[in-house]
């Protein structure tokens, strides 16, 4: 079955956690996607926790990808690597301002060997600014774009207590550039297909969350924030509620849901309250079956292992397991792009450091075994 990207090769120089999302988002849309590494490996492949030695961090993020590793800070590795981006169709690199040009494979370089190619660069400020040079990891982008404060700010209205900003999970200061950077890519694919040419996409952590922040909006033109606006003004119910035995989220802001709210409750028109009175002596489950009879949006609070259980996930194939040959059987999330003639499973664990750099230089660059095996020895892979 052909898959949407599947005419596609990747470079993806990246490591840690930004530009490898991106990667695989690619990867799981059917691209070819060549993990490029230092003979001694990304860092987050040694980033624990480990299940027999693998890094689930690093098998999710770069699950689906072939793998090569090429020691850039040699004549030798820089020219092999120019080479796979003579052939290639994306680079991906999430290095810091500079350190592709100094290596001499930075965007004006490549596009001289390929014009064609759509080199994505993601850091924490971006190409140019007052900042652009300074180094930065998920705490630093969700620090620069507010997101911290803001969630520092709403978790301290929800208990009434004093609670000095807090990290988003997950890192999200990653995840949500490396999701921007691969919408960017589609977008430049069909940017070429129109004129022939690549391009480079300059993503920024900074930007990209504040990118994604209403309350940035609202706060500049009315001094409130997102969830301060439903509070400030409210014409319904939007809050978490503890019942017997665990806590309900109850979302109905507006329209028929407060409509269905009120007859339920028995008011003419409901407030946080309310719903704290008729809900406290109720259990989980006797709350929730109240609730939905009426189709009002409301849901337990999942902790992870109700995530991983929950049927709606499962039918949705949102957790999958993929044998590695090292760690066993690994539970990694499904694929949420769900395609009707053209539909995606995760086929393939992460690569082994250096998995496939015999298969690849041979097949794309028609080096000989002799050749490689002079390469490993040199050190140049």
């Amino acid at each position: 079955m052909v898959k949407p990207l599947e005419n596609i090769r990747v470079l993806d120089l990246s490591r840690f956690m930004a530009g490898p999302f991106c990667g695989k988002i690619l990867a799981d849309l059917g691209a070819e996607v060549i993990k490029v590494e230092p003979p001694w490996g990304d860092e987050l492949r040694y980033t624990p926790p480990f299940v027999n030695r693998v890094s689930p961090m690093f098998a999710d993020l770069n699950r689906g990808k072939r793998g090569v590793t090429i020691n850039l800070k040699t004549e030798r590795g820089v020219k092999i690597f120019k080479e796979l981006a003579r052939r290639s169709d994306i680079l991906i690199e999430n290095y810091s301002v500079g350190t592709m040009s100094k290596l001499g494979i930075g965007y004006e370089t490549l596009r001289e060997i390929n014009p064609r190619l759509i080199y994505v660069a993601i850091t924490g400020f971006g190409q140019y600014g007052p900042r652009s040079k300074r180094h930065s990891f998920d705490m630093i982008g969700q620090a620069t774009s507010g997101f911290m404060y803001l969630n520092g700010k709403e978790a301290s209205a929800a208990v009434d207590a004093e609670i000095p900003p807090l990290l988003l999970p997950d890192a999200m200061g990653d995840s949500i550039p490396g999701v921007y950077a691969a919408i960017s890519v589609l977008a430049a694919l069909n940017y070429r297909t129109l004129t022939g040419r690549g391009q480079m996409i300059d993503i920024a952590q900074q930007d990209a969350l504040m990118y994604n922040s209403l309350s940035l909006v609202l706060y500049k033109a009315t001094g409130v924030t997102f969830l301060e606006s439903m509070r400030k003004y409210p014409v319904g119910v939007y809050k978490t509620f503890q019942t017997q035995n665990g806590n309900v989220a109850v979302a109905a802001p507006n329209g028929a849901t407060v409509d269905s709210l009120n007859e339920l409750l028995g008011v003419d028109r409901v407030d946080d309250d309310d719903v704290r009175e008729w809900i406290r002596d109720k259990t989980m489950d006797e709350a929730m079956a109240l609730l939905t009879a009426q189709d009002i949006p409301a849901t337990p609070i999942f902790d992870l292992e109700m995530v991983y259980e929950d049927p709606q996930a499962k039918s949705r194939e949102m957790m999958v397991d993929v044998e590695h040959p090292e760690a066993g059987t690994m539970s990694l999330t499904g694929i949420p792009m769900k395609f009707s003639e053209s539909p995606l499973r995760v086929e393939k664990h992460s690569p082994l450091l250096g998995q496939d750099n015999e298969e690849i230089l041979r097949e794309l660059l028609g080096l000989s075994r002799e050749e490689i095996d002079e390469l490993r020895e040199k050190v140049v892979i």
